[in-house]
């Protein structure tokens, strides 16, 4: 089934506008430097949980979640965030 079928845009951009509202009052060390194409992590969360869940986004967001077997790439490696979200799902 294609990822567009169980992407919440709605639910992940509200919990994307409140991420980068609180990043500007408390930044963690992965954002000291303002990239100026950083992505939110709840983007990369919900696309990670969108391609290789099997429950509605908003269920299966804040609930653990064990994607051992699974290895995600990120070839251009910015930030580090699509790795970051990945390693919290415990992607390899």
């Amino acid at each position: 089934m294609p990822i567009e079928t169980h992407f919440d845009i709605p639910f992940i951009s509200s919990l994307a506008l409140r991420e980068k509202q609180i990043q500007q009052n408390y930044r963690p060390i992965i954002a000291v430097h303002k990239w100026f194409a950083r992505r939110p992590g709840t983007l990369f969360r919900g696309l990670i949980l969108s391609e290789y869940g099997n429950r509605p986004l908003k269920e299966a967001f804040f609930s653990a979640k064990d994607f051992k077997g699974i290895a995600i790439a990120d070839p251009f490696m910015g930030g580090g965030t699509p790795l970051i979200e990945a390693n919290r799902v415990w992607c390899k």
